[in-house]
């Protein structure tokens, strides 16, 4: 294999900065666990990290979550299907996740930069 430059590190660390920022937004939003939930745990409890490598690289990042937690970042529930004008989207996933976004693009652009350099070869 090739000369890899890639720090998965910051790639790991900017996972679990997005994940605090996740968790801090369900909390801002005012989702709470009810207590007749289905769920045996708070959404923010049961959020859980992922990552895959392969040769070496980290090639995707990704979270776990009950499906109920998708119903309320969609907005639907018993009755209330999307855009039914009932209930309110709350979008604890993809507001905190846009707003880290960035800086996740400027690490893999840095390092696969460094990888395209690193492993060129002129003929």
């Amino acid at each position: 294999m090739a000369n890899v430059p890639y720090n998965n590190d910051d790639i790991i660390q900017w996972r679990d900065k997005n994940y605090n920022a996740i968790v801090t937004e369900i909390a801002a939003l005012g989702i709470q666990h009810r207590p007749n939930s289905p769920s045996p745990k708070a959404l923010a409890k049961s959020i859980t990290k992922k990552h895959k490598i392969k040769n070496g690289l980290i090639v995707s990042v990704s979270y776990g979550m009950p499906r109920s937690g998708i119903f309320r970042h969609k907005g639907v529930g018993r009755g209330r299907g999307i855009n039914s004008g009932k209930t309110n989207p709350a979008r604890w996933f993809s507001n905190p996740t846009n707003r880290n976004f960035p800086e996740l693009e400027e690490i893999v652009a840095a390092n696969d930069a460094t990888y395209v350099i690193n492993n060129l070869t002129i003929k």
